[in-house]
C-alpha cells in the first residue's frame, strides 16, 4: 500500500529522472506539459511532490520520459493493485496460475483484473481502407474481465471500436492470455476455450 516513504521516494526519484531527461532529450516543461496532456502548473506539481503521483501518473510519466515505472517508484507493482478496487488474478502471460488475490468491499466479486507483465499486441480487422491496424497494450496496465458466459447487457468496452468486444482467451493447451476482438454480433462458443474473457475498462493504459 502506497506510504508517505514511498511517495516521498517516487517524487524525488522523478525528479531526478525529470532533470536528467529533460537535458537528454532537449525538452521544456510547457513541451512536457502538453504532450502529456497536463497544465505546466500540474507537471510542476506533480515534480515539486505538491500532487501525490498515483500508479496512472507514474506509468504515464515513465512512458513519456522513457523509462520502466519502477525507476520513479519502485513499489509501483503493489501500489496498483491496491489502487484498482478489483482482485487481480492473472498475469497476462500465465492464465493457467493464479496469483494472489486482492479483494475489495463492495466490488462485484466476477470482475476481476489481469496485469499486463509483457506487450500484447492486437490486430484491428479493418482501420479503414480495407487495412489493418496494430494495437499494443503496455506492461502495468490492467485490464478488469468479466467470463463471457456471465456477461450482462449494458457495458461498453473502453478500449477498442464500438463495433468489437475486446476479449482476453486462453486456448486450450495454451499458457498465456491473447487478446481477440469479437464482433458484437457474433456468438462466442465458450467450450471451445479454456477461458473466454470479455474487457469491461482499461486502468493505467
Amino acid at each position: 500500500m502506497s506510504n508517505f516513504h514511498s511517495d516521498t521516494l517516487a517524487t524525488q526519484n522523478l525528479r531526478a529522472i525529470w532533470d536528467r531527461r529533460k537535458r537528454e532529450l532537449g525538452i521544456t516543461q510547457v513541451e512536457a506539459a502538453k504532450a502529456l496532456g497536463l497544465t505546466q502548473g500540474a507537471l510542476s506539481q506533480y515534480l515539486n511532490g505538491t500532487i501525490k503521483l498515483a500508479p496512472p501518473a507514474i506509468i504515464k510519466l515513465a512512458r513519456y520520459l522513457e523509462v520502466e515505472p519502477s525507476e520513479i517508484d519502485p513499489d509501483i507493482d503493489s501500489n496498483m493493485k491496491n489502487a484498482l478496487g478489483i482482485d487481480i488474478r492473472f498475469n497476462f502471460s500465465d492464465a493457467t496460475k493464479k496469483i494472489e488475490q486482492y479483494g475489495f468491499v463492495g466490488i462485484d466479486a466476477e470482475v476481476f483484473g489481469i496485469v499486463v507483465d509483457n506487450y500484447a499486441e492486437f490486430t484491428y480487422p479493418d482501420a479503414g481502407a480495407g487495412k489493418s491496424a496494430i494495437g499494443r497494450i503496455h506492461p502495468g496496465a490492467v485490464i478488469a474481465v468479466i467470463e463471457t458466459k456471465k456477461f450482462r447487457e449494458g457495458y461498453f468496452p473502453a478500449i477498442v471500436e464500438k463495433d468489437w468486444n475486446f476479449c482476453l482467451v486462453q486456448e486450450h493447451g495454451q499458457k498465456s492470455f491473447s487478446v481477440q476482438l469479437v464482433p458484437k454480433n457474433e456468438t462466442v462458443i465458450y467450450q471451445d476455450y479454456a477461458q473466454h474473457l470479455t474487457a469491461l475498462y482499461y486502468l493505467l493504459h
